[in-house]
């Protein structure tokens, strides 16, 4: 098949974003997954754009409060999976709580505190050692350093609100400012796809009050930015909480800013970051350039582009051989009018577009030259650093007909040698940093193929002069 290339310039607005990590150290915020982090970068964008939680401001999902985050929407799916290797691995309901004080019982909830590394699930209680009106963490400058915590109810609590009383005050006068605080509610999800699994957990920004159940317990995220100047030493300030606009609840908040500079770090680590998994409003190229700045600003240097880099010449989908689509059984007047498969039809390869996605959709516009393009000029590429791509074939005409041949059902998201080669290419021109291409996607998943289709691809490498390839 010959290749052809389309590509056409845009020029588009920046605009900047702070966002959440650690400098030098990508934790993961909470997250149960890779899919989840994709969630967590949404909300911290969200939270970014609107205005402070202490000045009411509009949801930016009218009428869904946190069902698309919630324990509660997942229902009868959920489970609370601890993790592997815990004991016990799925949290039990019907814990006890411990004896509590006569004021704990007047005030109606208590605040405990658990690592923030640690999975907490609405059914969780706390021990007493956990109780507190205190919260504390250690950072450098420069850094952002998460902590979390839990309200556990005795009663129905409504509207609560969480509001960053006055900046932390530090040695002779320094400050971190009240922006520098961020607050946040940790929630969860069951499903993924078509599977039901166990629970997830995401961080969605403080946008409007939070009603507490009776008997449940409601996470809380904190994060505070240091800022890259702060002098070393303890600043103090303070988390109000409000039930229906009044105080209930203050708890002091200590960080300690230790005498240390964080290196820049010189390894190339990331994030899986599917843009297709964030609501499209928000995932734009001037949104994904934010992204890309707040994983830079966090240390980050590196990031999976999940991209679709052409189609066929008529407008499928995909690339079949005539000889390939009679031995795959394929229908093709049928085909024709689904325009999935473009028989005998050059692969056309567009830069500019992703065609993950229909025309019209904003992410369709964000092909990977502008992917590439945004994460540049956020600085979040380093030119002796790689980065990950994961796209599969427009051709499939040799990965069909082989996979079925040794009857693997699925071959996935594939490469295609010669999309990795053109897309290689590509790179060297723009004078991208080195592309280390997936082999496969899934490969958990595809069990026990995927030590097959791994050596159809490096057959297929190897032999038509490619092993030069990053992989």
């Amino acid at each position: 098949m010959q290749s052809t290339v389309a590509s056409s310039a845009r020029d588009q607005r920046v605009s900047q974003f702070l966002g959440g990590y650690v400098k030098g150290n990508p934790r993961m915020m909470k997250c149960g997954s890779p899919f989840a982090v994709t969630l967590c970068a949404c909300c911290a964008l969200a939270s970014a754009t609107a205005t402070p939680a202490q000045s009411q401001p509009a949801d930016p999902l009218p009428g869904m409060r946190y069902e698309l985050y919630d324990w509660k929407w997942a229902g009868q799916d959920v489970r609370a999976y601890r993790g592997e290797g815990e004991d016990p691995e799925y949290l039990v309901p019907g814990q006890p709580m411990p004896a509590l004080t006569a004021a704990e019982r007047q005030a109606g909830f208590v605040v405990f505190t658990t690592p923030w590394m640690e999975r907490t699930f609405p059914i969780s209680v706390p021990r007493r050692d956990q109780i507190t009106d205190r919260l504390q963490l250690a950072a450098a400058p420069g850094e952002f350093e998460p902590l979390t915590f839990l309200v556990r109810s005795q009663r129905d609590l409504k509207s609560m609100t969480l509001v960053v009383e006055r900046p932390l005050a530090g040695p002779e006068g320094a400050l971190i400012p009240t922006e520098d605080v961020r607050l946040g509610v940790v929630n969860g999800w069951a499903r993924y796809g078509n599977f039901i699994t166990p629970i997830r957990t995401g961080i969605a920004p403080l946008l409007q009050p939070v009603d507490i159940a009776r008997d449940y317990t409601e996470q809380f995220w904190l994060t505070v930015k240091v800022p890259a100047g702060a002098s070393a030493g303890v600043y103090q300030g303070a988390i109000q909480l409000l039930l229906e606009g009044v105080i209930v609840k203050r708890l002091e908040l200590y960080v300690e800013v230790r005498p240390i500079q964080l290196l820049e770090p010189d390894a190339a680590f990331g994030m899986y970051f599917d843009h297709g998994r964030i609501p499209r409003q928000w995932a734009n190229a001037d949104f994904l350039e934010k992204y890309y700045r707040d994983m830079a600003e966090h240390g980050m240097t590196s990031v999976t582009i999940y991209n679709a880099h052409g189609a066929a010449a008529d407008g499928s989908k995909f690339v079949l051989t005539g000889e390939a689509a009679a031995k795959l059984g394929v229908d093709i007047e049928k085909n024709k009018k689904q325009k999935y498969y473009g028989i005998d039809q050059e692969v056309v390869y567009d830069f500019q577009r992703n065609r993950n996605f229909l025309p019209g959709d904003p992410r369709y516009d964000a092909g990977l030259d502008v992917m590439l393009e945004r994460a540049r000029r956020a600085r979040l590429l380093r030119q002796n650093l790689p980065l990950l791509y994961l796209g599969g074939a427009i051709d499939y005409s040799w990965i069909e007909t082989r996979h079925k041949e040794l009857n693997i059902p699925w071959p996935g998201i594939t490469p295609e040698v010669q999309d990795c080669v053109t897309i290689a290419e590509r790179g060297h021109e723009r004078r991208w940093p080195e592309l280390l291409f997936y082999l496969m996607d899934e490969v958990g998943g595809i069990d026990p193929y995927n030590g097959d289709r791994r050596m159809l691809w490096m057959r297929a490498t190897s032999s038509r002069g490619s092993n030069g390839l990053a992989m």
